[in-house]
């Protein structure tokens, strides 16, 4: 995988890993939104919902996620609220990291005028009962070599393709 997580990802990767107490994956409960203040405009929280495969439902979504984004997306299914390449690309990385039980960071690329727009997500699972992972906690961030690019909903046509990896942990 030829990417990195950027600080605010490094950030909340650390901070997740001190909330797991020995456990796969931390609670929602011993997530604390005020230690992650300077995170919270690019993080967003999805519930899984329990069908076969799951589907993720945005429960919450940063201001500078909703921004980016350039669409409200808060209260929508995944599925619901992308065009089918972009959205089939997030729920197969986010159905790994529920059969891992472990954080993924993915990228997703968009060519756009000779150059290209790269959108880095990094996924960590919560579980309120130590099994199930019932909350994925997400931060995004923007690459890309424009002087200013579109918002992903004018994005989503120019989608080149995605890769990632699970993360050990």
């Amino acid at each position: 995988m030829g990417f990195r997580l950027d600080s605010r990802q490094e950030e909340l990767l650390d901070y997740w890993r001190t909330r797991r107490d020995g456990a796969f994956a931390p609670s929602r409960r011993c997530i604390d939104p005020a230690d992650l203040r300077r995170l919270l405009p690019w993080i967003a929280l999805l519930d899984v919902v329990e069908d076969s495969p799951p589907r993720f439902r945005y429960r919450l979504v940063g201001t500078a996620l909703d921004q980016s984004f350039g669409t409200g997306v808060t209260g929508l299914l995944l599925s619901d609220a992308w065009t089918p390449p972009l959205a089939n690309g997030w729920q197969a990385w986010l159905r790994r990291l529920c059969r891992e039980r472990a954080p993924v960071l993915c990228r997703a690329s968009f060519h756009v005028d000779q150059d290209y727009v790269q959108l880095g997500s990094l996924f960590l699972p919560l579980s309120s009962d130590g099994r199930t992972i019932d909350r994925i906690l997400g931060c995004v961030a923007w690459t890309a070599t424009l002087a200013r690019f579109p918002a992903l909903v004018d994005l989503q046509p120019a989608l080149a393709g995605w890769e990632g990896s699970s993360l050990t942990v």
